[in-house]
């Protein structure tokens, strides 16, 4: 099975991008995650993720969501691996947001929103 659920701020601008046959929407945002426990020094680190969404679920987060909102999402993740013209290996993960969830309004609710509850 291969789920994750992450819950961050938005720490980057929404990039909004349209797939190479120009028949879907992608975006890409970062968020920022703070581990639970200090380091040696009494810090608490953070961890980044970029984040892609797709179709629906892509114009949604471009409409609604901005930098320094918090957000949970829910999907998958993908290995890319690729070699370069060089015969230089390259890994990469992405994180596939299927669901966003709203997590930063007045009383700290949860709206789950999907491809299949979205108006457009």
């Amino acid at each position: 099975m291969n789920r994750i659920i992450l819950m961050g701020n938005i720490s980057s601008d929404i990039e909004t991008r349209v797939s190479t046959d120009g028949n879907n929407q992608i975006t890409m945002f970062n968020i920022a995650i703070n581990r639970r426990n200090n380091d040696k020094d009494g810090n608490r680190p953070t961890d980044f993720f970029k984040i892609k969404t797709f179709g629906n679920t892509a114009k949604f987060v471009e409409k609604y969501f901005e930098k320094g909102n918090k957000i949970l999402i829910e999907g998958r993740m993908e290995n890319n691996n690729w070699t370069d013209e060089n015969g230089v290996k390259h890994y990469d993960t992405d994180y596939i947001a299927e669901q966003v969830y709203f997590c930063s309004n007045k009383r700290d609710t949860f709206t789950t929103v999907t491809d299949e509850n979205l108006p457009f």
